[in-house]
């Protein structure tokens, strides 16, 4: 027994110093910079793993004297510290066989991969990741200056590759087989002696999202950034810019070509040429310019096929589309403003604009020789992840403007916009032609209303007509005691005819129109009218049988009977039925009349006004006395405003504050609207405890600040008419309702 347990601690211990002794070996460096030198790192990558660096807390370069090879599954992380100099002269490493290896973390520079390419890294047959690194200045004489891979993955994520080359081609990376995944990556400045200056994809599966290829070139052959000459290579939001070869194609494809809110812009030579299969979305190509006659946006071969779904191609030179023998098919795609716009074949889905008119466009939705009226280019976000892309947006009243036809859409445009957006804000969403989908304008600007011509009074008609004016089209609503059966607005004048009115005095009737963005205007008070009784009459039979006649009913247009009005105010009777409840408002000095006599019923209530109000409803205010004391409650408020001591006396009580946030912070902005749960909540905060939450109207939040009182408010009726919108304002006649029914509970 204590022998087992002798061999197991032995056992224990000598797995416990190997494990030590692998840690250590995988550590370059202990704590300093000299000791972060080669030899070092030749010892650490001895056992593959994962090998890491000690050298200080500043930037260090290990400069090589040897190339170095990977026989081993091996992970490098720099931590963003660490730079492996090749000198100009080593490659930097060899990974041999089926072994899988990363580099993260780190800068990998001036390697010479001299002889077989890959001046930084050469790989076998295993998975090679690059992520968080910068790879330049490296050199080859045979393809892939940074990297070289033969079937192995690749997988590049958040790196840079700036200043690489070859005197063959793929300027950084060359592929013969298995599937490279690219991801938020950098290509600046590399170049190539023979066709694809930063990528050269003989076969395989290549996936490239959210990169940026820029300043890139090749002194012969084709593709300044891809080389596809077989294989699938899928591109997604992603930018071509900048790169250079006057008479070859910045993307050379013949293989299996699909692009996705692309850009390729501002480049010297061809946009795009094809002999393989390519399919494009939501893509731009555009300021492309070519010494050759055949170049600038697109060519395609007598063997290609391109499929263009809401495309730009804009400002190319000398061509914008030059289709072979085969196939160009368009949709929703504009080709405009280039040199000329199309030469060849040429097939049209319906929805294209062109600009010169020699595209062939036939089809019923097609604009042919049209101006899309586009802005010069732009950057502009991404609306669904990070980064930019490259853009020709639309101007106001551009023919392109929810246009398109509706035939398999793509459900967001270049920048992940969703589709089809209102941009014409006629309230119809409709796909806009090219990349790019204008949204709808943003309308805050509420209709302004002007009566036109009152109603007459008296009149015997008991549907009255009224006319009005609005600057916008939307939507009637009628308040007061009026209602109608038009409901639509125009801009302009407009004659509505009200519902059958009882014999009265109208007094609180409001029009109000709402416009496509939901901005409502200000009730427009309908002059106070009356309607008479036709059918009345003091007359009544003279004479006797047959032979009499009806003596006629006085004229009451010339003859009215006065009209007594509620509490003096000449816009209301004394009929209304909240008469009562405007002359408790008055009798308790809370709400008086207008300096011209009226009440104003349908006029909503000001910030200065509940001032005044609330504290008269309560008694909290004495007219003789100074409640400011020669200072002023907020700074845009003084002592010429009538409301200066009310605004004071409220400040002093705490009843009101200030605006806290925005542009008005700081303020009291007297002439500003009360919403009506403001309204509720000063007034109940100041005649009941605390009031709990639940449910109150349709639609409330049941948590929200002022959901007690909005529920002590339909709780006791103190609402009349259908489910309110929290951020209403509140006429001046319902204030007084409100002041009222407090009053009749006793709570007032």
């Amino acid at each position: 027994m204590f022998r087992s347990i002798r061999v197991i601690t032995l056992s224990l211990a000598f797995v416990l110093l190997w494990s030590s002794s692998a840690l250590a070996a995988g550590t370059v460096g202990t704590g300093t910079p000299g000791s972060c030198t080669e030899a070092a790192l030749d010892t650490a990558l001895s056992g593959g793993g994962l090998v890491d660096f000690d050298c200080g807390g500043a930037a260090h370069t290990i400069t090589l004297t040897s190339n170095k090879a990977i026989s081993a599954t091996t992970t490098i992380d720099g931590g963003g510290l660490i730079t492996i100099d090749g000198d100009s002269t080593y490659r930097i490493f060899q990974v041999t066989l089926a072994n899988d290896f990363t580099v993260q973390n780190i800068t990998l520079q001036n390697g010479d991969g001299t002889g077989i390419g890959g001046g930084a890294i050469d790989m076998g047959t295993g998975i090679l990741t690059v992520t968080n690194s910068t790879i330049q200045n490296n050199i080859s004489t045979l393809a892939g200056g940074a990297i070289g891979a033969s079937s192995g993955d690749v997988n590049i994520t958040n790196s840079t590759f700036t200043g690489n080359s070859t005197t063959s081609s793929a300027g950084v990376l060359f592929v013969t087989g298995g599937t490279i995944t690219i991801n938020g990556s950098t290509f600046d400045q590399n170049s190539s002696g023979n066709g694809g200056g930063v990528l050269r994809i003989d076969n395989g599966t290549v996936n490239i999202t959210d990169s940026i290829f820029t300043g890139n070139s090749t002194t012969g052959g084709n593709g300044v950034a891809l080389q596809i000459n077989s294989g699938t290579v899928t591109v997604q939001r992603s930018i071509f810019e900048n790169n250079t070869l006057e008479d070859r194609p910045v993307i050379e494809n013949g293989g299996t070509l699909i692009l996705s809110r692309v850009a390729i812009v501002n480049n010297s030579g061809i946009g795009l040429s094809s002999s393989g299969t390519a399919s494009l979305t939501n893509t731009t190509i555009g300021d492309n310019t070519s010494s050759a006659n055949f170049g600038g946006g697109i060519y395609v071969f007598a063997t290609g096929t391109v499929d263009i779904i809401n495309g730009t191609i804009t400002n190319n030179n000398p061509r914008g589309v030059t289709g072979g023998g085969n196939a160009v098919n368009i949709r929703n795609t504009v080709i405009a403003g280039n040199s000329f716009d199309c030469v060849g074949t040429i097939t049209s889905l319906d929805g294209n604009v062109d600009g010169d008119g020699s595209c062939g466009l036939g089809q019923a939705s097609d604009l042919s020789s049209t101006n899309p009226m586009l802005d010069a280019l732009s950057t502009v976000p991404h609306d669904d992840v990070s980064g930019n892309t490259r853009v020709y947006q639309p101007q106001t009243g551009s023919p392109l403007i929810d246009s398109g036809v509706a035939v398999a859409n793509p459900p967001t445009d270049q920048r992940g916009v969703s589709r089809p957006m209102d941009g014409d804000n006629n309230m119809t969403q409709i796909i806009d032609r090219g990349a790019f989908e204008v949204a709808p304008a943003i309308d805050i600007t509420a209709p302004v209303l002007a009566e036109v011509s009152p109603v007459a009074t008296p009149t015997t008609d008991t549907t009255p007509s009224y006319t009005f004016s609005s600057d916008e089209a939307g939507t009637i609503t009628y308040g007061g005691d009026c209602s109608g059966a038009t409901t639509a607005a125009v801009a302009g004048n407009n004659t509505i005819s009200f519902n059958t009115l009882a014999a009265n005095v109208y007094s609180n009737c409001t029009i109000t129109v709402t416009d496509a963005a939901a901005n409502a205007s200000t009730p427009l008070a309908v002059t106070s009218f009356e309607v008479v009784d036709p059918n009345s009459s003091n007359g009544g039979n003279s004479g006797g049988g047959a032979g009499g006649s009806l003596t006629p009913p006085p004229n009451n247009n010339q003859n009215p009977q006065p009209v007594e009005h509620c509490g003096g105010y000449t816009d209301i009777s004394a009929n209304d039925p909240d008469c009562e409840a405007i002359e408790y408002a008055q009798s308790i000095g809370a709400m008086t009349g207008n300096d011209d006599g009226t009440f104003a019923p349908s006029e909503s209530l000001q910030r200065d006004q509940i001032a005044k109000i609330s504290l008269e409803a309560f008694g909290l205010f004495d007219d003789q006395a100074d409640y400011c004391e020669n200072t002023n409650p907020f700074p845009d408020i003084t002592a010429s405003d009538w409301s200066y001591q009310y605004v004071c006396r409220g400040k002093q009580l705490g009843m009101i504050t200030g605006y806290k946030d925005g542009e008005n912070a700081g303020l009291f902005v007297p002439a500003n609207k009360v919403m009506i749960v403001e309204f509720w909540a000063l007034i109940l905060r100041n005649t009941t405890e605390s009031l709990p939450l639940g449910e109150s109207f349709s639609g409330w939040v049941t948590d929200a600040w002022y959901s007690g009182y909005a529920k002590f408010v339909a709780d006791n009726n103190l609402y009349d008419g259908l489910s309110p919108s929290p951020t209403e304002t509140v006429p001046r006649r319902d204030v007084a309702v409100f002041l009222y029914e407090l009053h009749q509970m006793e709570v007032l």
